[in-house]
């Protein structure tokens, strides 16, 4: 006796997985969507808020008033994508100093980039929606 099985969708769920493989494999679209978002969140909220906005307030200092006043750091954000990564970075050649953990004299620490709870769930969603679009295509 011989017993075979019959799947009804068959076809449109090998369909939508081939999707999903396609998808997997080049995440360029999801990483821009992504580095938009952090540019945009690193260069207005962070920079409206001076750090408040994930707990970490800028200290004042000697030439804080220029930090802002120029807008050089602030308009510096960049970011680059390909299908398997995201690199955001600020090019003002400062920016290091006041990112940086290490000790320091002069120049006060400035977290102007950190991913706190909600960027990380922001970035999981945007991966998701890509995975749902392309199981539904």
């Amino acid at each position: 006796m011989q017993i075979s099985f019959e799947i009804e969708g068959e076809v449109q769920l090998a369909r939508r997985i081939r999707n999903i493989t396609s998808t997997i494999k080049n995440f360029k679209g999801v990483f821009k969507n992504i580095g938009t978002y952090l540019v945009y969140f690193f260069k207005n909220d962070v920079f409206n808020t001076e750090g408040s906005v994930f707990g970490e307030n800028w200290a004042s200092g000697k030439y804080y008033n220029k930090l802002q006043r120029s807008g050089r750091m602030r308009n510096s954000f960049i970011h680059k994508e390909g299908k398997d990564y995201v690199l955001v970075t600020n090019t003002a050649p400062y920016f290091k100093y006041h990112q940086s953990r290490l000790p320091r004299r002069k120049l006060p620490r400035r977290v102007m980039m950190k991913l706190d709870e909600t960027r990380k769930q922001t970035i999981v969603k945007e991966f998701q929606k890509a995975i749902i679009e392309a199981a539904n295509t």
